[in-house]
């Protein structure tokens, strides 16, 4: 609606708690002075009714889902945005966040990683993880489809595993100071030594990753 006036019965006048309070748009015009609530919906159809409602701090008007109208400090789960409706929830997890850039972004407490250990022979990791492989193969691990500049993953190998190896997707590279790996799935970064380490940092969504620090050990550039 547009134009919006307030209409009020019985009395016309500033709006009591025992009154109904209407909101219609000012086009309807209906005469104030004779119109019933009985006819008031038959004529004036684009009306809104509101009965008896206090907004409290932090409240906004809703509907339950059965058409009634409600004040609510939380807004009705028929009416709340699912998180398929961002991105198609691709990159949602309990450790990511709704980013301003229209992107899903990783949120851990104070700021660190959520760790993970990895006893699998593959997995796939996310920003704002780190991973602790531990497997009597190298464990394969693969880049995330979906990244955002900024984004943080760590790896380090357990003593008691046999360390780890990097795959990349379609245009992916990492770059460890001077050198990178070959761009696309044939590129790779892999550990030398059982308990090797490496921190990288996303520098271009999806795509590049880079050295954050000296790795530890001497790794395996592809």
């Amino acid at each position: 609606m547009s134009n919006i006036r307030l209409y009020q019965f019985p009395t016309k006048a500033v709006p009591v708690a025992a009154d109904l309070v209407y909101i219609a748009d000012s086009a309807a015009a209906f005469d104030e002075a004779n119109t019933t609530i009985a006819d008031f919906f038959g004529v004036y159809p684009n009306v809104l009714a509101l009965g008896n409602l206090t907004l409290g701090n932090n409240q906004v008007l809703a509907t339950d889902g059965s058409g009634n109208i409600i004040s609510t400090s939380s807004l009705p789960a028929s009416v709340q945005l699912a998180v398929g409706s961002f991105a198609n929830g691709s990159g949602a997890s309990a450790s990511t966040f709704w980013r301003g850039d229209g992107t899903w972004g990783a949120v851990s407490a104070s700021g660190g990683l959520v760790w993970n250990t990895v006893t699998a022979a593959s997995d796939t990791m996310a920003g704002g993880n780190g991973y602790i492989t531990n497997n009597g193969s190298s464990v394969a691990l693969t880049l995330p489809n979906t990244s955002s500049v900024g984004d943080v993953i760590s790896i380090v190998g357990h003593p008691s595993g046999n360390g780890w190896n990097i795959v990349q997707g379609i245009n992916q590279q990492i770059y460890i100071g001077s050198s990178a790996s070959a761009l696309g799935v044939g590129g790779s970064v892999a550990s030398t030594n059982t308990q090797d380490s490496l921190t990288i940092v996303c520098v271009e969504a999806d795509t590049v990753w880079v050295s954050l620090g000296g790795p530890q050990g001497a790794l395996t550039i592809v």
